[in-house]
């Protein structure tokens, strides 16, 4: 019988993912059960000099991933990434709920998106995800992505970035999460309230994409008064009035422990004031400034222990 599958044993793997004995048993449940293919990839990938995927992988062990199989990453057996984009001319969402149904797909630790086209059955399918699914990339930069039924999946993520179109149906809910891009053309004000209420106790790293945002600073005034008591980095990208934003950074909760911040938009002179006078950046190591930003303003932003850049966001 194909694709034969032991919940108990994908069970103890799922409980120590990174422990190879449960692999190995695994393996050996298969081979007694006719799945000699599974069972080969599984004991050759745990070497030590494993031969290459593609020395390994055919039709009959992939079924319906065989398709598109050079879209996947790999770790003792079963797929660990899928990297599953329209440019390739495959349909993304249907590519992953036949990628999460599949045994091969039990163990996924991350999962990329690029859909051009309807980006819904692709949120349909992620409903599907495994526990062990730690990072996501979505970016539907055509066509509006309505973002529901995701809680659980969002709950597990360390991981996140939605860049594009995007309706959040939810607030955030991120307990896991240490780095976040939200990346939204034309912030709603209904996704603005669920921007502002994100829950990311871990946070890290933060990037706010805010093309064709009007008002961002007030938009996001409640986000930028929350603690994050970790964030130690963060992004803006695309902003139409950096200066607001930057006199927000400068009041900000979590301003005392940031070390970097990126900048990408319009700034002048405010802008750049607020970053210089305030008292509560004094562990800010490191200042990235894009877009229409005067050179002058680079020398201004540094000082001892600081190094401030400039880039051409133009150019990427």
């Amino acid at each position: 019988m194909k694709n034969r599958r032991n919940a108990d044993l994908e069970g103890a793997i799922t409980a120590s993912l990174d422990d190879p004995s449960a692999y190995k048993v695994y393996a050996d449940w298969l081979e007694e059960n006719g799945e000699d293919g599974r069972a080969t990839l599984i004991r050759e990938q745990l070497k030590k000099k494993p031969k290459p995927e593609h020395d390994l992988l055919d039709e009959k062990t992939l079924g319906p991933l065989w398709k598109f199989w050079a879209a996947f990453s790999w770790k003792w057996g079963f797929i660990s990434s899928a990297n599953l984009s329209e440019r390739t001319n495959l349909k993304a969402g249907p590519a992953l709920a036949a990628t999460l149904a599949h045994p091969l797909g039990a163990f996924v630790r991350n999962i990329e998106l690029y859909v051009i086209d309807r980006p819904q059955p692709a949120v349909d399918a992620l409903t599907e995800a495994p526990t062990t699914l730690r990072g996501l990339r979505f970016f539907s930069p055509l066509k509006l992505a309505r973002i529901e039924g995701l809680e659980r999946v969002f709950t597990q993520l360390e991981q996140l970035v939605l860049d594009g179109k995007f309706e959040l149906a939810t607030p955030l809910k991120l307990p896991r999460a240490w780095e976040i891009a939200i990346e939204i053309d034309a912030l709603s004000d209904a996704n603005v309230k669920q921007v502002n209420a994100l829950e990311a106790p871990l946070l890290q790293g933060l990037t706010l994409g805010l093309a064709q945002t009007t008002d961002a600073a007030k938009k996001l005034a409640p986000l930028f008064a929350r603690k994050f008591e970790k964030l130690d980095y963060l992004v803006i990208s695309d902003a139409a009035d950096l200066d607001a934003l930057c006199e927000l950074i400068a009041v900000a909760p979590f301003a005392p422990q940031l070390k970097g911040i990126e900048l990408d938009g319009r700034l002048s002179e405010r802008g750049v004031e607020a970053l210089r006078s305030s008292t509560r950046l004094a562990k800010l190591k490191d200042i990235t400034l894009g877009g229409s930003v005067d050179k002058r303003f680079v020398a201004s932003l540094r000082k001892k222990g600081r190094s401030v850049e400039r880039y051409d966001s133009s150019a990427e």
